[in-house]
């Protein structure tokens, strides 16, 4: 028996490689919609609130609590980066996404330091 029989052939690990992918990016998906969906249901309620309480304690600036929401929400959908195709802007922090968590948490199947 040969030595190079026990060994994965490249085409083998290339396979392996997208098997893991192929199961990472499902559930890197669905952790990036349920990040989006709790960021809907928060931001739902509060929107209303704030909306209120501009119109009864700021007279001078009634949408600036809203506006200042909106703001929050446009920076955590930039954090979620939902469909990953957001390029980074100036005011983004190094490495400050929801891809960060969703690289370390599938960062050992991809490596293959786990075969099917």
């Amino acid at each position: 028996m040969d030595d190079s029989d026990s060994e994965e052939s490249p085409v083998g690990e290339e396979q392996t490689h997208q098997y893991w992918h192929l199961l990472r990016d499902p559930i890197a998906f669905q952790f990036k919609l349920t990040l989006d969906a709790l960021r809907d249901l928060l931001l739902s309620p509060i929107s209303i609130v704030a909306a209120l309480a501009g119109l009864i304690r700021r007279q001078d600036d009634p949408g600036k609590y809203f506006h200042d929401l909106l703001r929050l929400g446009h920076r955590s959908d930039r954090w979620i980066n939902l469909f990953g195709k957001r390029e980074p802007l100036e005011d983004d922090l190094p490495g400050m996404s929801s891809d960060t968590y969703v690289r370390k948490m599938g960062s050992v199947p991809v490596r293959g330091e786990m075969t099917l």
